[in-house]
């Protein structure tokens, strides 16, 4: 995030304490978050919220794509909403990682239900993504220059236009990344079924405490 702001936002419009605050308060605000909308999830089930997350990520993105890379301070406020609710779904995996296990204990009347398996699958897959995503993203951005700005620190080291277009490919990146990942989180949610055996039980577990 950092390497995005420090070109798409210029200092001169947004003072330094305010970005400094704004890379500080992502954690927070995530964890804030999570407390507000936990009624949601109580009442309306985890399934929903977390699709609902992945929605946001394509309707953010899209319209981030539209408002354009001019509005700074629009800007800001996607990249820390996308954060907070990137981050907020990602903690409410291990509600569903643990529906998966017991799904598996029941239906192959395990004695214990496989859990280390399966988070262990999980760990497997996302903790080599997060590691090799921003790697990607610096791999194409260096491809448009970047890698002269860092080495020099400063961007003197590319001409006007290619300083506008690596900022052109920074917004195009951070807009169509938000829209394909939840395009495909949302097209892989859809396949998981255990929803509605989950979202009966919280609601009879809010009848009972009506």
């Amino acid at each position: 995030m950092a390497i995005i702001c420090d070109q798409l936002i210029s200092t001169e419009l947004v003072p330094l304490w305010i970005r400094s605050s704004f890379y500080g308060s992502t954690s927070m605000l995530t964890y804030i978050m999570l407390i507000l909308f936990m009624p949601w999830i109580s009442r309306f089930s985890y399934f929903l919220v977390i699709r609902a997350s992945f929605a946001w990520k394509i309707i953010s993105g899209t319209t981030m794509f539209l408002i354009g890379q001019n509005q700074p301070w629009c800007l800001m406020v996607f990249l820390l909403l996308e954060s907070c609710f990137a981050i907020g779904a990602y903690n409410l995996f291990n509600m569903p990682l643990s529906d998966v296990a017991e799904n598996n204990m029941q239906r192959y009347n395990r004695k214990h239900p496989i859990s280390s398996m399966v988070f262990g699958t999980n760990a497997l897959i996302i903790k080599p993504a997060i590691s090799l995503s921003p790697m990607l993203v610096v791999s194409v951005l260096n491809h448009y220059g970047y890698d002269r700005i860092k080495k020099d620190n400063s961007s003197t080291g590319l001409s006007a236009s290619e300083l506008d277009n690596l900022k052109r490919i920074m917004f195009l990146l951070i807009c169509f990344y938000s829209v394909t990942i939840g395009l495909i989180q949302l097209i892989l949610w859809s396949f998981y079924t255990i929803r509605d055996r989950k979202k009966m039980a919280v609601i009879y577990v809010d009848g009972q405490e009506c």
